[in-house]
């Protein structure tokens, strides 16, 4: 197996071919500056601190520049500020049939006020939209590619603060669905059932306002209903990861239906995997068993795991996980469990052990 060095000079040796040095040293060091700039805000965020507008403008200077495909067409296909400063706001209707549709708009919240306030969803400036979901349909709705902080909150039987009203969904940042881990755009995808749903479009704070994009996907399946166990049987059949393995489109490949047997042989080495989302958006919930787990591969055998789920990009973890602690049927102790909502694409789950760790593991 290859080790983090090994997987590390692969992954820069890829990015050689495809980009002269000067290029890909400004874009380094333009994605590390953004990186830390979204820590920063993200810091803030987390303590509920105010975020400066200096620091907002910072921020989508460098996103602007590492990030330019999110900013390429802002037109729309339709009107501008179509949507309302109050409720009920703008109406939008879902095909009556279950097809993909797509409806997107731009626009911006200058001149817009706070009228959802927190705690029923965030202190910006704010718009709303009614829709109408007429046939039952995995949704995405979406603010990728705005230009300020934005705050998504969806509500049904009424309005935001209206009597009864109740919450469906909200989300801050998304980056399982705007793919790019570094986002403040917010994303909901998940199961709508017929009816109507308010959402709210609001800033995340008193700096966060400006231009919008709004996008709303029919997937046009259905929908699968997200699970929080694992699909995966626990009685699979063995397999040890094959070369080669690493941050690239050659890793080992995941299926529902299939687990693994993997070994951590030395301080460093990575197991690498990529799973394909080709349907529609769903919750996938990773388990790795290995030392604490009774019964399971690897129980008692030294390995403390660590899981980390990365985009196709590699850019940033998606999401990490060293000790769960889990239930029956879990990853206990310092096993590790990530439970995600995944829009369709690839992604990697890569595995390794803490503390200079080694040993077998299970890979559900």
């Amino acid at each position: 197996m290859k080790n983090f060095l090994m997987i590390l000079v692969a992954c820069l040796g890829l990015a050689s071919v495809c980009f002269a040095q000067q290029s890909r040293s400004q874009e380094s060091t333009e994605s590390a500056q953004l990186w830390q700039v979204y820590q920063q805000i993200s810091d803030l965020k987390a303590t509920d601190q105010e975020v400066p507008a200096e620091l907002y403008d910072l921020y989508y200077k460098l996103d602007h520049a590492v990030n330019p495909e999110l900013y390429e067409d802002r037109s729309g296909a339709n009107p501008l500020d179509q949507f309302s400063d109050l409720c009920p706001g703008g109406m939008i209707m879902g095909p009556d049939s279950g097809m993909t549709y797509n409806y997107s708009t731009t626009g911006a919240t200058n001149t817009a006020t706070n009228n959802c306030t927190f705690p029923a969803c965030r202190i910006g400036r704010d718009l709303f939209i009614r829709l109408t979901v007429q046939y039952r349909d995995s949704i995405t709705i979406t603010t990728c590619g705005s230009g300020f902080d934005t705050y998504l909150c969806i509500y049904t039987g009424a309005c935001c603060n209206q009597p009864g009203s109740t919450l469906f969904a909200s989300n801050d940042n998304a980056p399982e669905v705007c793919g790019v881990s570094t986002t403040l755009q917010a994303g909901v995808s998940r199961c709508f059932e017929p009816g109507v749903y308010y959402i709210v479009l609001d800033g995340y704070g008193p700096a966060a306002f400006g231009q919008y994009r709004f996008s709303i996907m029919f997937h046009g399946n259905s929908c699968i209903q997200p699970s929080n166990d694992p699909e995966c049987p626990a009685d699979f059949a063995q397999h040890e990861e094959s070369f080669p393995e690493g941050c690239d489109a050659f890793a080992n490949t995941i299926h529902c239906g299939e687990g693994f047997c993997g070994q951590i042989d030395e301080t460093g080495d990575l197991d690498v995997y990529a799973l394909t989302i080709s349907d529609c958006p769903r919750q996938v919930t990773i388990s790795v068993y290995a030392d604490d787990t009774p019964g399971r591969t690897g129980f008692e055998h030294g390995l403390n795991s660590m899981l980390r789920i990365w985009p196709v990009t590699c850019e940033a973890p998606l999401a990490v996980n060293n000790d769960f602690h889990g239930g029956d049927g879990d990853p206990e102790g310092t096993d590790s469990q990530v439970t995600i909502n995944l829009v369709p694409g690839t992604y990697f789950f890569e595995v390794t052990g803490a503390e200079a760790t080694t040993g077998p593991y299970e890979f559900l």
